[in-house]
C-alpha cells in the first residue's frame, strides 16, 4: 500500500550552511520491471531508510515516479527519482550507503535484492532548502519547477507574497506543501539555479495549478508580472511526479 507523504523541509534563510540540504538521484526503469522495482523499494528499502531516520543519519527519503502520458514518451528517459534529505552538509557528504544494509536486516545480499531491475541510474543533483510551507495534510503528487532567473533578489521578494497567498489557500485548494531550493551542484551556464515545488492532494488539482488555478487562483497579478520580469526565460522545465513510498518523521 502506498504511503502518502509530506515534504518536511525546514524554514531557513539564505546563507546558512547548517540548514537542510538534499540530493535528487534519477533512474530509468523499463516498464516490464517497474512493478518489481516499486515492490522492492516499498517493502524493503523504505524500512532501511526509516532505520536511518531513527538514527538521525538522514532526515527523509522518498521515491517518486514521473506521471506517465504527459509530454513525449521517452522509454530511455528518467521515470523515477530518489530524494535524499539531510539536516546538514556533513551528513549529506558522509557517504552512508544505507541501502546496502539488507544483509543485516533481511539476510538478503544487496546484489540479490536489487537484481532484475534492468534500469540505469542517472545524475545526482544537490540542493539547499531555502523556504518551505507545509501542512499536516499528506499529498500524493509533486510538481518540480526549475528556473534560472536573471534577478534572484526579486524572485525572493515575489515569493514572500506568493507564500502569503498560498498559506491562505493551503489544503482547501488541494495544495498541501510548497517551497523552493537553490542549486548546490552541478552548476553551469544553462542549468536551473532555483527549484520550486508544489505538493498536491490529487492529479486533478495538479492540472488546475499548471493552468493557473488551484492555489494560484486569485494571486496578485503584479506578483506574476514581477516574477516574469525577473525570470524572462520562463520555466526551464516542470515535472509532475507521483509519490510511491518514503519515510515518515520520527515520533
Amino acid at each position: 500500500m502506498k504511503k502518502t507523504f509530506t515534504l518536511l523541509f525546514l524554514l531557513l534563510s539564505f546563507g546558512l550552511f547548517s540548514q537542510e540540504v538534499f540530493y535528487i538521484h534519477t533512474v530509468n526503469v523499463p516498464s516490464e520491471n517497474q512493478e518489481n522495482f516499486e515492490n522492492i523499494m516499498t517493502n524493503y528499502v523504505t524500512e532501511l531508510a526509516q532505520d536511518e531516520v531513527a538514527k538521525g543519519t538522514i532526515q527523509a527519503w522518498y521515491l517518486m515516479k514521473r506521471v506517465p502520458n504527459i509530454g513525449e514518451n521517452n522509454p530511455d528517459g528518467m521515470n523515477y527519482l530518489w530524494i535524499h534529505v539531510f539536516d546538514n552538509y556533513e551528513t549529506m557528504m558522509a557517504g552512508n550507503q544505507w541501502w546496502n544494509n539488507s544483509t543485516e536486516k533481511y539476510g538478503i545480499e544487496p546484489a540479490t535484492l536489487y537484481s532484475g531491475f534492468g534500469g540505469e541510474t542517472g545524475g545526482f543533483y544537490y540542493w539547499q532548502t531555502e523556504k518551505e510551507l507545509e501542512s499536516d495534510t499528506p499529498g500524493d503528487f509533486l510538481i518540480l519547477n526549475f528556473a534560472k532567473p536573471k534577478d534572484l533578489n526579486t524572485i525572493i521578494e515575489v515569493n514572500e507574497g506568493v507564500e502569503k497567498h498560498f498559506k491562505k489557500n493551503l489544503v482547501k485548494s488541494g495544495l498541501v506543501g510548497w517551497g523552493y531550493a537553490s542549486r548546490i551542484a552541478p552548476q553551469n551556464s544553462t542549468s536551473a539555479s532555483i527549484m520550486f515545488w508544489d505538493v498536491y492532494d490529487n492529479l486533478t488539482n495538479v492540472m488546475k495549478h499548471m493552468a493557473g488555478g488551484a492555489a494560484l487562483e486569485g494571486l496578485d497579478k503584479s506578483l506574476n508580472a514581477k516574477f516574469e520580469k525577473a525570470n524572462p526565460d520562463g520555466w526551464i522545465n516542470r515535472i509532475i511526479l507521483e509519490n510511491i513510498t518514503g519515510t515518515v518523521p520520527n515520533q
